[in-house]
Order: structure tokens, then C-alpha cells, then sequence
């Protein structure tokens, strides 16, 4: 997220980590994590306070789960967790608290989702997908040779919508 780049850390760091409040969400995260095909160890008792003491000392993970529910300040929390992540990191953040203005500040500072509690297999499965598809996108620039942005960067149609006639070029 905001940490310094050290292109050092970069081969040692892990795929998946996580940082828990309770049993019962460490309990449903550890098989979805062997699922995927990370170590069931990296889920780490301590939530947002331990991930942010831990990763000051090691480099961040690619995929980083943090559970919100003990934090007092979870803007604050965030904040402070984005100045020890590496550039690159996908942080998932869990809580009880469902506010849709907490959602949006945490996305805004560089969330990639927030899962309201209790969690399941389900919804984990799908946020992990997510990240990886997003670590494992291509990192096209937008930006066209002549420096001016293309207004083509992005498109997507959904399967079965309606396409609509583009309107004719006038000459000149």
C-alpha cells in the first residue's frame, strides 16, 4: 500500500496472511486457506493491531486478511497498516459493523473489500478469487505514447445486453 518499495523483499514475500480477533474466524479462514494453497499457519491470532506490528518488521504478504472487530478506529487502523504494506499488497478486512460509509472510507484508503461478520467458506472463497484475479492481472498503462490518456483503457459488456450503434464520424 504505502510502505517503501524494497525490490530486496520482493522474492520473500508470502502469498497469504491473516490476522484475527476470534477462534471462530480463524476456524472457518484455515481450510479456505489451504484451499487456495497457503500454509493454515499464516492465520495469526491479534487482528488489525498484530498485522500492523508484525509487517513493520517483515515484508507484507501479497494477500493480506485483517479482522476489524476489535479496532476502535478502523479508518485510523487502516491508515496505519498502509504505512507498513509493500506497494502491491490486496488487503481484505473483516468487521460487525455494517455502515456503508465505513465501507467506502476503508476502499478509499486502498482496501480491496471489507467482509461484514459472521463469515463463510463462501464469501472468503469469493474475496480471495477476487484478489488473486487481481494480483494477476495485466498491468496495462493507460496512457497512450503521446502521454494523453486513451479513452478506450477499459470496457466491458455484460453477456446479453443490448450494443449500441456508434454514431458516424463527420469528416474534418
Amino acid at each position: 500500500m504505502n510502505a517503501p518499495f524494497n525490490p530486496g523483499r520482493l522474492g520473500q514475500r508470502d502469498p497469504f496472511a491473516a490476522y484475527v480477533c476470534d477462534e471462530t474466524t480463524a476456524e472457518t479462514l484455515r481450510p479456505v486457506a489451504v484451499e487456495m494453497g497457503w500454509a493454515p499457519e499464516k492465520v495469526n491470532k491479534g487482528g488489525l493491531r498484530n498485522a500492523v506490528q508484525s509487517l513493520s518488521v517483515s515484508a507484507s504478504p501479497q494477500i493480506l486478511f485483517v479482522d476489524l472487530s476489535e479496532s476502535g478506529d478502523p479508518i485510523n487502523d487502516i491508515n496505519a497498516l498502509a504505512e507498513v504494506c509493500e506497494p502491491g499488497t490486496v488487503v481484505i478486512a473483516a468487521g460487525q459493523v455494517n455502515d456503508v460509509r465505513l465501507y467506502r472510507e476503508l476502499v478509499v484508503s486502498g482496501i480491496q473489500d471489507y467482509l461484514l461478520k459472521p463469515l463463510s467458506a463462501d464469501m472468503l472463497r469469493d474475496a480471495f478469487s477476487h484478489a488473486q484475479a487481481m494480483l494477476n492481472a495485466p498491468r496495462r498503462s493507460r496512457l497512450r505514447p503521446s502521454g494523453r490518456i486513451s479513452r478506450r483503457a477499459s470496457s466491458a459488456r455484460v453477456a446479453g445486453s443490448v450494443r449500441r450503434r456508434s454514431r458516424p464520424r463527420l469528416p474534418g
